[in-house]
């Protein structure tokens, strides 16, 4: 499929870590032309503001946004927390 990387600078902290990677992964599934998604992450957070409507970190609700826009692209999404050991 492929790989990439992608750097960033003034990542304040771990959860707004999850949540670029998480933007840049359906990024990628958007430009390869994939239809149906399945995102699987170990930040709980990240996941729940995912699935969530209300708003909460400013710095974590534009990446938020973002992600959710994503979802017009794909036929089919599903988002969930898998545990650490899923990784």
């Amino acid at each position: 499929m492929g790989s990439g990387i992608t750097l960033h600078s003034n990542v304040l902290d771990a959860v707004l870590a999850e949540a670029l990677a998480c933007y840049q992964g359906l990024l990628f599934a958007k430009e390869m032309g994939f239809t149906k998604v399945e995102v699987e992450g170990d930040a709980r957070v990240v996941i729940e503001k995912i699935n969530q409507e209300e708003n909460g970190r400013a710095d974590l609700d534009s990446i938020i946004a973002n992600i959710k826009a994503f979802e017009r692209f794909f036929h089919q999404i599903s988002v969930k927390h898998v545990r650490r050991e899923a990784n």
